[in-house]
Order: C-alpha cells, then structure tokens, then sequence
C-alpha cells in the first residue's frame, strides 16, 4: 500500500478523484464518470463507448487486461488523469475564459474557438482535442513549448473545421462519424496514423499535420474551394440549425470589419485591430449575447418587404442575422424596418451629440420610448455591427439578405480556413 500511494497511478486517481468529487450526488457523480470515459476511449482505441456503466467496465476491463506492460497500465491511468484535468479545468469549467490545469489560459483566438466549441457542446472533439493536451502534459523542454503549440493549433483547427461543416451543411451532417474515423482509422491512403493512442491494436500517432489534413479532406470533399462553400453557406438558414454557429460566422465575419463604401448595408475586411471580435472576450461580452433577427422570424407585419417570407427560411439566413445584446435585442423586437434603423443608428453613434439626434428623431418615426425603453437605451455601449445596418437606405427585403448572406460568408471563411488549411 505504501509503495501504491508513492506510485504515479495513485497520484493519477487522485487528480480523477478530484474531478469526480466536484458532483456531490450520486447520480451525478455517476453520469459525470460515464461521461469521462466516452472521450477516453475514443482518444485511446477509437472506440464509441455507449453510456452504459456495465459496458464501460468492460471496456476497461478488457483494454487493461491486453496492455503488454506495467508502465503502459500506468500511462494509461496518467492518460485518463490528463483528460479529467481537462474536463474539468477547461471543457466544464464555469469560467468564461478557463485556466487549463498546467497549461494556463489561451490567448484570445484560441479562447475564442474554445469558448464557441464548449458552446456548441461539441463534445466529440473532446476525444482529439484531449490526445495534444495529454502529450503537452507528458513533454518537458524543449519539446514542452511545440506541444503547447501543437495543442492551440488543434483547438483552432477543430473549430475551423466544425463551423466551416456546420456552416455548408446547417446540421451535423455525420460530422461525429468523421471525428471518429479521425481517431480510430486515420487516412490509409496519405499515410496518416489514426489520433488514437492504440486504434484496433496497433499505435496510433499525435501530430497536428497529419490531424489537420484529415478533417481538410473531408472538409473539400464536399466544398471544394471558398467559392463552393460560400454558396452553400449564404443559403442555409443557419439560426433555424444552431444559433451558436451563426452566432461564430457573424463574429468571424466582423472581426476588424468596415463599411464597404461601395455596397450600403455590407462590410470589408480593415486594418488588423480596427475592430477585433475574434477574441475570448467577445464571445461572451453582452454586446455580442444573442442573435437578432433584422426581419422578424414569424411576422409579416410592420410593413416588411413580402419576399422575405415566400420561403420560410430565408429570415433564418445570415444575411438577415446580427448581434446584440439580449435586451436590445427584445426592445427592437419585430418593429418596422424604419424604426430598427433609428435604433440600430443610435446603437453606433460614436458621440453623445450624435446619440441625441437620433433620439431626438424617433418621434417623427413614430417610435415612442417607454421607462424599460429608456432603461435599454441609457444602457447601450457602442455596437460596431449596427452601423453598416443603419446606413442601409432602401427597404429591407430578399435581395439585401441574398447580398449580405454572401459576404457574410466569404469574411468568415477568409478569416477562419488558415486555422484549418494544411
């Protein structure tokens, strides 16, 4: 017993432990066990583990009873401590912007694609994503830092690759089947070990090239090129499928965004940090909490153009998509067009005096204010995302939301592909 509690397998149950122990309910203590042992066995043989405890136990039975050696039963146990400690101080953790156990926090793209993978609960991602953090753990230098590295680019990739997928198709579309033949498979073809540590008896391999040209060739496979995939993306009504997917393209596409001078109502790609949303603080920020539909989802009322609602998907599209805080967003609710604008206006004015005069000209649009109107409004910060909305002249209709759901598209893709792109 003595030399068990000086062992690295009893240090390894402990940090387990110390996950566990955070659910004070049996049932939850339970389902958080099971839970932690479906990305442990996708990340060690590849293999999709049902819930089910008796089948779980099993698969640990078996798997610990084939492993040649003492040391390999031990890396095992440091391999499920790691991925606890992952769980637990990153993937559950609370906080808004987590502190991984030995690794510390990310920097803001990073946070950024890990907060938007935690939101989208895109769990399956875990079993990758928790292969490059084991292998930082286990690193010393020199070697410690390129792991670091190799496991903020995986985050980036994982994330790059799942909204790019979720953004063409809307749904799911067997992107778990993917991440899983990632793991257990790898690509035959191109020479590429699958991510799992012992897939079907054999060794498996970490390594971000080879991580990455898997989910880039799946990903072309389907969208060939930007082209292809912005096609695909400006007519899928994304809100109706994920919110948290629209929500990442709107902020991938305004990342250090413009007016496009040429085009009313659309945005350019500015200078680097003229207005950055790719960062971790955006993702969570107020001023980026909910999705705002500009043409109200189930009303034709209020004077909104009749096209919009031919097809029932169409407000559901990018183009008829932004971002606002959640009480903003209720207070312009389904207004009419010319009265979102005024508030869309006031929303980015960029002085006091500004602010004023468009206030001072909501009466002759027939807008009235009431006490939790001026609450929201006495409220309101700066929403650089409004202002290519209120500069938007003519009438809100099919062929802004066609015109916007495009460009929409082409930033987010131009933003986000590098992270994935071999």
């Amino acid at each position: 017993m003595d030399n068990y509690q000086a062992s690295s397998s009893y240090k390894g149950v402990i940090r387990i432990e110390d996950y566990l122990d955070t659910f004070k309910k049996a049932d939850d203590r339970q389902r958080a066990t099971s839970e932690l042992l479906i990305p442990f066995a996708l990340a060690e043989t590849g293999d999709k583990l049902q819930k089910n405890l008796s089948d779980q136990r099993r698969y640990l039975r078996d798997y610990f009873d084939k492993l040649p050696s003492l040391d390999d039963k031990r890396a095992v146990v440091s391999s499920l401590a790691n991925l606890s400690a992952f769980v637990r101080t990153g993937w559950m953790a609370q906080d808004d912007e987590p502190s991984l156990e030995g690794f510390g926090k990310f920097d803001d793209e990073t946070g950024f694609c890990f907060q938007s993978l935690r939101a989208l609960k895109h769990s399956v991602a875990v079993g990758a994503l928790s292969r490059f953090y084991d292998e930082f753990r286990r690193s010393d230098e020199p070697e410690r830092q390129q792991r670091k590295k190799d496991l903020i680019d995986a985050v980036k990739a994982s994330t790059a690759f799942s909204m790019l997928w979720r953004g063409g198709f809307g749904g799911t579309e067997n992107i778990d089947t993917i991440y899983r033949n990632v793991m257990r498979d790898g690509s035959p073809a191109d020479s590429i070990l699958p991510l799992a540590k012992r897939p079907k008896g054999a060794l498996g391999a970490v390594s971000l090239s080879g991580y990455k040209r898997m989910l880039w060739s799946k990903l072309i496979e389907k969208f060939p090129d930007k082209d292809a995939w912005v096609k695909a993306a400006a007519r899928v009504p994304i809100y109706s499928h994920s919110s948290t997917v629209a929500k990442f393209l709107l902020l991938a596409a305004s990342d250090d965004a413009t007016l496009d001078t040429q085009y009313e109502g659309l945005i350019i790609r500015g200078s680097k940090g003229l207005s950055p949303t790719v960062k971790a603080s955006a993702w969570g920020a107020d001023v980026h909490f909910s999705v705002e539909h500009i043409a109200p989802q189930a009303s034709k009322a209020n004077g909104w153009s009749e096209d919009l609602y031919e097809d029932p998907q169409t407000v559901d599209r990018l183009g008829n998509l932004t971002l606002l805080p959640s009480a903003a967003n209720s207070y312009v609710g389904k207004r009419p067009w010319l009265q979102k604008r005024l508030v869309y206006k006031y929303f980015c004015s960029e002085t006091p005096a500004e602010a004023d005069a468009t206030y001072n000209s909501f009466a002759t649009a027939g807008l009235t204010v009431s006490a939790s109107g001026e609450a929201v409004l006495g409220k309101a910060t700066y929403m650089p995302m409004c202002k290519a909305l209120s500069r938007f002249q003519n009438d809100w209709g099919i062929d802004i939301v066609d015109r916007r759901s495009t460009r929409i598209a082409e930033l987010a893709y131009e933003r986000i592909v590098g992270w994935l792109k071999p």
